[in-house]
């Protein structure tokens, strides 16, 4: 698989993994996440099919919650042991039809710092 540029794990990137039902299976180190993540989905696609809610209006609003739960998970994998983003490294590969170079994730620690993991 061809090299490609850094991609940067945001908010809409979060939705389209949100949005592949066999993601759970393809990357198993975030699968007790599954539960939360399909209903931030569920909120999300309503938002963006134009129904709005208290304090969630946009995509990045709705899916902040688990965002910043999904980040922090792959900076403790990253910290405590960097082969458990393999098979999240492989599924965005595979997914986007290039291998980046690098994926650059911003996550807020648990004392709201933001900080970054590049894998």
């Amino acid at each position: 698989m061809k090299k490609g540029p850094r991609l940067v794990l945001e908010h809409n990137i979060i939705f389209q993994l949100l949005s592949d039902e066999h993601f759970w299976e393809l990357v198993p180190e975030f699968a007790d996440l599954r539960e939360e993540g399909e209903e931030h989905l569920a909120q999300a696609s309503k938002v963006l099919r134009g129904k709005k809610c208290n304090g969630c209006s946009t995509l990045k609003a709705v899916l902040k919650p688990f965002t910043e739960k999904f980040t922090l998970r792959i900076a403790s994998l990253f910290e405590y042991d960097k082969t458990r983003l393999t098979d999240l490294r492989n599924y965005v590969a595979d997914k986007l039809g290039y291998r980046p170079k690098e994926i650059l994730v911003y996550y807020k620690d648990l004392s709201g710092r933001t900080n970054q993991v590049r894998f």
